[in-house]
């Protein structure tokens, strides 16, 4: 009976913590309902007023960026496929891996030396 009571209330304080952390923490503070700048839209639209995106600037990004970021989303789901089969292919996995990194580095890269023109502004 005692098992019993502590492993619902170990439930209970899991689902609550995982519905407070989806929720976005304290008003302020990162959880896991923000986005990759920290905004996750509309039912967050009301924190920070005019100051909201004081410091976000619209990036155009060039096709070929556009494209790589393409590439590395299907690399991305051709990996998660390949260690989803039965006998994950461990090294297709690791070969997609490293292209994943590539590519993320030329984007990052490309971000770095964009923000760096925008400081030259």
């Amino acid at each position: 009976m005692k098992k019993r009571a502590v492993l619902l209330a170990l439930a209970a304080v899991l689902a609550i913590g995982s519905a407070a952390y989806a929720y976005g923490g304290s008003h302020g503070s990162f959880g896991g309902g923000m986005g990759f700048d920290g905004f996750c839209g509309p039912r967050m639209m009301h924190r920070g007023g005019n100051f909201r995106d004081r410091n976000v600037q619209r990036v155009d990004y060039p096709k070929e960026i556009l494209d790589k970021i393409s590439e590395l989303q299907r690399t991305h789901l051709e990996m998660r496929l390949a260690l989803a089969q039965d006998e994950p292919d461990v090294n297709k996995a690791k070969l997609l891996f490293s292209k994943a990194q590539g590519i993320r580095n030329e984007i990052s890269l490309w971000r770095f030396e964009n923000y760096i023109e925008s400081l030259k502004k």
